[in-house]
């Protein structure tokens, strides 16, 4: 007789008494290496933890955490590790890579993908290169090269058949600061006792108010309907159909009990500090925001361990469904639509919101399509607000992979304009129905190259139409690859605004019928749309022509 559990095999004997058995062999299978090979989850000993397969254990798993990392619960060590220092791109103020030092480990990997690979390089050069990269928590050498990664790490292995050697990047240690905490410690706890009575009131009065007032929490989500997870559980038939999965959470699809029902997509948060985050940022923010071009946040559920937002359901899925080459893709004139509407949602984050608001990870996954094929742009999960009267942020919030602006791997405060880049990226997918079409050409986009790469994407689109397009559709089209290619510039101070890029795009659609010719120059120190020596002519109504540059 033999029972499987999946990392623990025991094999089993009858022996000539029928009510007892006999043990003869405990085995561990292979459990460390038991990762899902689509990449959901974060392994067996969690996130951040190390499976060690050179365990003698014979009768469990054995998990242990990093140097400078610990158990998130003692009792178990299966749920993984949290960082006991602070991670370098979570400050306030972006460090120097002096400040940071490496901890070495050997034979150990995280399995989950590397956001960054360098083949030619050697162990000194693949330190430095992770020191100054505010988003590299990990690196990692071998024979191949080196890796880096960010936090949160998944699927850890330890282990003498492991060949990779590990840096964990933490903050060096410095006497005269911690002369200094100790002082500034002191300090508070003296300042603490001598106004403890001032604090007694101030509560006091807080209750008092509270009684009477609506808490500013309160106040800051207007119109949204507080759901119990009950009410999300019978709503969603206890989670059963998975709509989609974002970075900190899965997107289920519920109805809620009405006449006739209503359609939700709830979206239910990852328990982790992040996902904390994401749920003050987009409950706070999201909440108060209103824009046709922007997903409705209609309540959010926060019982406990229980955090979830609740969206208005979105009929047509992602953009991603309909960025296809062939006869199913959408007609030109909904693809410029959707490139419109994608771009004054932007600009209404940009410049109407207050604070403004960056997203942070622009792709078409992240753009869903009601069922009049209206654009709304979603997921705020890894947008930030600006802080007040400040028009850059640190690197607190990161994009995707072939979507993200070179300032990101710069190492380099934000703007706005990081969006502008993603959305020039986007816009390029749009119009060639083609996902990638950026990577193609992204070492001339970031060589200075614009205007060889402009002319050899227009001549791409002519031959990619054929004779499926009249002249001035393609006209119009070309139109649109001279502001996707504007929105590409490495600098970002010449990038266009959204404001200037939504006003072009507009102007590009002959609607109404244009009646003259004006044309854009492009000074090379403005916030202009072309590259220095480019000139990019749009049919505009005269009446309606403005200065973009004012902007």
């Amino acid at each position: 007789m033999a029972a499987n559990s999946g990392v623990l095999i025991t094999h089993t004997m009858l022996t000539s008494q029928p009510s007892s058995t006999l043990v003869i062999g405990i085995n561990i299978a292979d459990g460390c290496n038991m990762w899902s090979s689509n990449s959901h989850g974060v392994g067996v000993c969690g996130v951040n933890g190390l499976c060690n397969t050179s365990s003698r254990n014979q009768t469990r798993l054995e998990c242990k955490c990093p140097p400078n990392f610990s158990y998130l619960d003692p009792d178990n060590i299966y749920l993984g590790c949290k960082s006991d220092l602070e991670a370098q791109q979570y400050l306030s103020d972006a460090p120097e890579a002096t400040e940071f030092e490496f901890t070495d480990l050997w034979n150990t990997d995280w399995k989950n993908e590397d956001y960054e690979w360098f083949k030619y390089m050697d162990e000194v050069q693949c330190k430095e290169n992770c020191l100054k990269d505010y988003s590299c928590a990990v690196a990692q050498y071998d024979a191949y090269g080196c890796y880096k990664k960010s936090l949160p790490l998944r699927f850890g292995i330890s282990g003498t058949d492991v060949d990779k050697k590990t840096f964990i990047k933490v903050r060096k240690s410095n006497p005269k600061n911690i002369g200094r905490k100790l002082f500034l410690v002191g300090s508070a706890i003296l300042l603490g006792i001598a106004c403890i009575l001032l604090i007694v009131v101030v509560l006091l009065v807080a209750h008092l108010r509270h009684t009477y007032k609506k808490s500013p929490m309160d106040m800051s989500r207007p119109n949204l309907k507080e759901f119990t997870y009950k009410e999300l559980v019978c709503a969603t038939k206890n989670f059963e159909e998975e709509l989609g999965r974002g970075s900190f959470g899965v997107v289920y699809k519920g109805l809620l009990p009405s006449d006739p029902p209503t359609a939700i997509a709830v979206k239910k948060l990852q328990l982790l500090n992040d996902g904390e985050r994401e749920f003050q940022s987009e409950v706070h923010s999201i909440g108060q925001i209103r824009h046709n071009n922007l997903v409705k946040l209609i309540g959010f559920c926060d019982e406990g361990s229980n955090r979830m937002l609740i969206y208005e359901y979105m009929s047509k899925g992602s953009l991603s469904n309909f960025i296809r080459v062939g006869d199913e893709r959408l007609d030109w004139d909904v693809r410029a639509k959707l490139a419109l509407g994608i771009a004054k949602g932007l600009q209404y984050l940009h410049e109407d919101c207050n604070p403004p608001v960056l997203h942070c990870d622009i792709k078409p996954a992240n753009i869903l399509l009601d069922d009049k094929f209206v654009a709304k742009i979603s997921d705020f999960g890894v947008s930030k607000l600006l802080v007040a009267d400040r028009t850059r942020t640190t690197t607190f919030c990161r994009g995707t992979p072939g979507y993200m602006a070179p300032e990101w791997t710069r190492g380099e405060q934000i703007t706005s304009k990081v969006d502008v880049y993603s959305f020039g990226v986007l816009l390029l997918e749009i119009i060639f129905c083609r996902v990638g079409i950026v990577q193609q050409t992204v070492n001339d986009i970031w060589t200075d190259k614009m205007n060889e790469v402009l002319e050899q994407l227009k001549e791409q689109l002519v031959n990619d139409m054929g004779n499926a397009g009249d002249k001035a559709t393609i006209q119009i089209m070309q139109k649109f690859v001279e502001v996707a290619v504007a929105c590409l510039q490495v600098d970002p101070s010449v990038r266009p605004t959204m404001r200037d890029v939504a006003y072009l795009l507009a102007c590009a659609i002959p609607v109404p019928a244009p009646t003259s010719t004006n044309t854009i120059s492009t000074p090379g120190t403005s916030n202009s749309m072309a590259t220095p020596g480019q000139r990019m002519t749009l049919y505009i109504d005269q009446s309606s022509q403005r200065d973009i540059n004012t902007h």
